[in-house]
């Protein structure tokens, strides 16, 4: 269902691709793909900006789930296996992808009274909502201060990316059709590195004569 989301969404990835690259190549004063030239954000470029932070922040929630599973000092309201490692980031498409089509109508309507440039919010905001998941998704720290924390973490960002958002888009759109793939990729790692581990241990018990 992923492979064919995208597969068809490529035309629309790759038209976009050169259109910020024709813009780029145009000089300063021939952009239209700036917000203040009237150009606005598509939905497209909300949806792959969400999918790339879902992957990214997913993988990192993944990991730190996957390596506190042995310490029972975290007090987690749950424990998970090893496929957290490819579930997270792929719920997290999910969720992500759905609140991108959210935020992208909210824009269109707020657009007049923002002051900040309408991509570089979608980067704020979804680096938000990744680096909160992260941080209290293995129930180590306080909501409150994870949600501080995240703030902090997409102001940052933001601040990083300033003047280069559009670029950054330009390359994730090119890139977009990766994302299924690297998800499969990882379940497949997870799941090989499972049954490996499993062959592992059943070579080394112990025989029946073993006393």
């Amino acid at each position: 269902m992923i492979v064919h989301a995208y597969g068809s969404s490529f035309p629309k990835i790759h038209h976009n691709v050169a259109s910020l690259t024709a813009d780029r190549k145009a000089g300063p004063g021939r952009s239209m793909t700036t917000p203040e030239n009237g150009q606005p954000v598509r939905a497209i470029h909300a949806f792959v900006v969400a999918s790339w932070a879902a992957l990214v922040f997913g993988i990192v929630e993944g990991g730190l789930l996957n390596f506190s599973r042995p310490y029972p000092a975290i007090l987690a309201s749950y424990k998970t296996s090893a496929n957290v490692l490819w579930v997270a980031p792929a719920v997290d498409l999910v969720l992500f992808d759905s609140i991108a089509l959210i935020a992208f109508v909210l824009l269109r309507g707020i657009r007049r009274w923002l002051h900040v440039p309408e991509l570089l919010t979608l980067y704020g905001l979804f680096a938000f909502f990744g680096a909160a998941t992260d941080l209290y998704g293995p129930r180590i720290i306080h909501p409150l201060s994870a949600a501080i924390l995240s703030l902090g973490i997409a102001f940052a960002i933001c601040r990083k990316l300033r003047g280069h958002e559009w670029t950054l888009t330009a390359s994730l759109c090119h890139w977009a059709p990766a994302i299924p793939a690297l998800l499969l990729l990882i379940a497949l790692l997870v799941g090989g590195a499972g049954s490996f581990n499993e062959h592992w241990h059943a070579m080394t018990l112990p025989g029946p004569d073993t006393p």
